[in-house]
């Protein structure tokens, strides 16, 4: 079948796209059939239970590897699973945090005490606890964005395009990155540019825009999908079951690879530490310096308390840019 692929800078040209066949659906796991009824019951988010359930598969699947089931795990195999999570699947810090936290709710869940000894025994120890503040990430400009929608573009992902537009409707948008890959095609009006967004932290819909130029974009891109209904995503996955969303860590690493080659050439600061949350945090810091308010800011950023947003407004890199403003009246007076 042939799909053209999309340059954000306005062409089109042809591409051959595989699109894979719908992979064959797993049997029922009575596990993860009471495990979503019982979060789908505590009116838990579509899309936390999606990601939990991804990460549910994981230790079922390791459980069955060794010969347990989960009620008849020990404290041992715990920790074997958990040093399978970091050393085998190279899972961080705060992944495996996500893993622990799930398997108490699991537990929980199912009446299991299974889990208990080795809860107990890492509370004692502080295993999962927060680790010590790291540094803060550098928030993004539009040279530094120009450089990584360059350098996606210039890939050779079957998915470049897709991918690039979406960084792009991070960037214009402040918005989050689950709060993108869900976004349907009766979520954008083609006309305005603007966007309803529905899966939202605080679960309150809220709406942003975008340029004429990004709807454009999207509108071509849009019209190339498969399934284009109303509920449909607009950025869909080329891989799997057809017109299936984006998979979040799939955007965290497109964007470090492109971070990590534009620094081994030399183009960005070694010391920088930009990651995809550094969207965000630079269009917050660009609307504020724009004189955009701290009240509207919130609501395009979707902060259910302003306080949030007063940590981008006393952001390191805006008070240096505004220290030479502050000098100029100083001396004035």
């Amino acid at each position: 079948m042939s799909r053209r692929k999309f340059d954000l800078k306005g062409q089109l040209s042809d591409q051959k796209t595989k699109i894979e066949s719908p992979k064959r659906l797993e049997e029922h796991n009575p596990y993860l059939i009471k495990f979503i009824e019982e979060r789908e019951f505590d009116k838990i988010k579509e899309s936390t239970i999606k990601e939990d359930v991804l990460r549910l598969r994981i230790f079922l699947s390791f459980c069955d590897d060794i010969g347990k089931i989960p009620e008849t795990m020990d404290y041992h195999e715990f920790k074997r699973f958990f040093v399978y999570l970091e050393k085998k699947r190279g899972c961080t810090h705060q992944t495996l945090v996500r893993y622990y936290n799930l398997l108490k709710v699991f537990y929980r869940l199912f009446k299991f005490t299974a889990f208990n000894e080795f809860n107990n025994e890492c509370i004692e120890r502080k295993t999962f606890s927060k680790k010590s503040k790291t540094r803060s990430y550098d928030d993004v400009n539009n040279e530094i964005m120009d450089k990584v929608l360059d350098e996606i573009l210039d890939g050779n992902s079957a998915t470049k395009n897709r991918d690039g537009l979406m960084m792009l409707v991070l960037w214009e948008t402040g918005c989050r990155r689950s709060e993108v890959i869900h976004i349907k095609y009766n979520d954008f009006d083609f006309k305005t540019g603007q966007i309803r967004l529905t899966d939202t932290k605080n679960g309150e819909d809220r709406y942003v825009v975008v340029s004429k130029k990004t709807t454009n974009l999207i509108r071509e891109y849009s019209s190339e999908n498969i399934l284009k209904g109303p509920e449909n995503f607009i950025f869909q996955s080329e891989k799997g079951k057809l017109g299936k969303q984006v998979k979040p860590g799939h955007l965290s690493e497109v964007f470090r690879r492109a971070i990590d080659n534009l620094i081994s050439k030399g183009e960005i600061e070694a010391g920088k530490r930009y990651v995809l949350h550094s969207l965000r945090h630079g269009r917050a810091v660009a609307l504020l310096d724009e004189g955009t308010s701290v009240e509207i800011v919130k609501e395009i950023l979707g902060h259910s308390d302003v306080k949030t947003t007063m940590i981008y407004a006393h952001a390191k890199e805006r008070t240096k840019k505004m220290l030479p403003d502050i000098r100029k009246k100083l001396d004035q007076r």
